[in-house]
């Protein structure tokens, strides 16, 4: 008998916000005007803005796109998800249907709504809308106007390039630190994605063209770019292998990924010439303290206890920084968020993708996915299928012990990584992403212990 697995129920609502006027569009129903709304059985997480802007414009009969969420919340218990986006219209001429109203701030506060709760929520939208305050951190692609500028941007790229496109761009994801969208033509998929200027990002469109001049059988070239944007626009290369994906086939790919970073100590300055950031050991010790004392994100994630733990751990976390890098094994390309999801396999052999976090630092910290590998000999296999890269730099056993040095350090460079990241997303992106940095912290604590 199969393991019986519940199905998930997404209520959808829309804020979408008249073309020319402060008015917010309302639908009249049984139980009082509510925001379009559409019901899907299926979960549609924070980053599906392509499945919400395609459940609203069967809701409404106009083209949308989503902005951003401006309210989500998930019941486990439930398996319900309760979602508000920010939409923008792209057919200014464009009526709403009978019982559909546009509703200034003054008319909303009287208003019966069928869900009251959405009445705050509603009227903050309206009022940042007519102060023109956007937040300092919303990205680019939560703008109004953003969308229509990307998407003519890549049909006048792709018409360049020689594609027919034979149907529009549409959104596919968009979250706190990057967007996607997806472009279908007569030649296979496209893909535009956009990514963040965060602190620790690289400039990826940047770094992948140079990425793939020097390997290019492992990563994958843009097809353009817009430099001043940070977009890019790459050719579908297949799906990721995943996470259930059989354990000879992420030994392989972690050989693979060993010897191009083999190759790549090599080539450290040109790493560092082409945007790749500079994460070495020596950076990484110099980190310890402004995250440790960083005690308002500190103490928003972790308890008192936890704190003083890892405060306690600072010079033992700085000396081990100063061991590792005593090994012989040396500083080279780092991915930075290497896991099973963003590779794919493609005529023959692994593409590596996703480059934002790309840097320059100790090449184990690459190695997530093995470090989480729950089962322990599926652990020793693959550890020591891509220890065996490094055999000309140091014997087993000091590579052994680089290893374990290089466990709560590859945390704690994961950790400092999302206390840069979550310290620069807009307050309502926030959620995208705080769980990261207490998972790597606790990682950290638990890898010393």
């Amino acid at each position: 008998m199969s393991e019986y697995s519940p199905t998930w129920c997404t209520e959808l609502y829309g804020i979408l916000i008249h073309p020319r006027e402060l008015r917010i569009l309302m639908l009249w129903g049984a139980a009082g005007w509510s925001l379009p709304q559409m019901s899907l059985d299926q979960a549609v997480w924070e980053a599906d803005v392509g499945k919400v802007s395609e459940a609203m414009r069967l809701a409404l009969g106009v083209e949308v796109t989503t902005l951003r969420y401006a309210s989500y919340s998930v019941s486990e218990d439930a398996h319900q998800i309760d979602a508000i986006y920010v939409l923008e219209s792209h057919n200014p001429a464009w009526e709403p249907q009978d019982g559909a109203e546009w509703v200034g701030r003054a008319a909303l506060a009287d208003l019966p709504l069928a869900r009251p709760e959405h009445r705050a929520l509603v009227a903050a939208h309206l009022a940042e809308a007519e102060s023109g305050q956007i937040p300092e951190h919303r990205p680019p692609w939560a703008r109004v106007g953003w969308f229509e500028q990307a998407a003519a941007w890549t049909q006048s790229e792709l018409a360049r390039l020689g594609y027919s496109l034979t149907a529009p761009v549409e959104q596919i994801k968009s979250w706190g630190i990057s967007c996607i969208l997806r472009a279908h033509t007569a030649s296979g998929d496209v893909y535009f994605k956009a990514a963040s200027s965060l602190p620790l990002f690289a400039h990826e469109p940047a770094v992948m063209r140079g990425l793939a001049g020097l390997y290019p059988d492992h990563i994958p070239a843009p097809l353009s770019i817009d430099e001043q944007h940070r977009w890019m626009l790459l050719a579908d290369f297949g799906a990721p292998i995943e996470w259930d994906a059989p354990v000879e086939v992420q030994e392989e790919m972690l050989r693979l990924y060993g010897e191009v970073q083999r190759d790549a100590a090599t080539r450290v300055g040109d790493l560092l010439a082409i945007g790749c950031l500079d994460r070495r050991l020596e950076r990484l010790a110099a980190q310890v303290d402004p995250l440790l004392e960083d005690t308002a994100t500190l103490a928003s994630q972790l308890d008192a206890a936890e704190i003083e733990r890892l405060r306690a751990l600072g010079p033992q976390l700085q000396a081990m920084c100063a061991e590792l890098a005593s090994y012989a094994v040396p500083h080279t390309l780092v991915h930075g968020d290497l896991h099973l999801g963003n590779v794919a396999r493609s005529a023959g052999s692994y593409l590596f993708f996703d480059w934002t976090d790309a840097c320059v630092a100790h090449p184990f910290f690459d190695t997530i996915s093995i470090f989480q590998a729950k089962d322990p000999n599926v652990q020793a296999r693959l550890r020591n299928s891509y220890l065996g890269v490094w055999a000309a730099y140091e014997p087993i056993e000091r590579l052994l012990e680089a290893w374990k040095l290089a466990k709560p350090l590859c945390a704690l460079h994961q950790a400092v990584s999302y206390q840069h990241i979550v310290a620069t997303l807009e307050d309502t992106s926030k959620p995208e992403l705080a769980s990261g940095l207490p998972y790597w912290l606790r990682t950290l604590l638990q890898s010393l212990e």
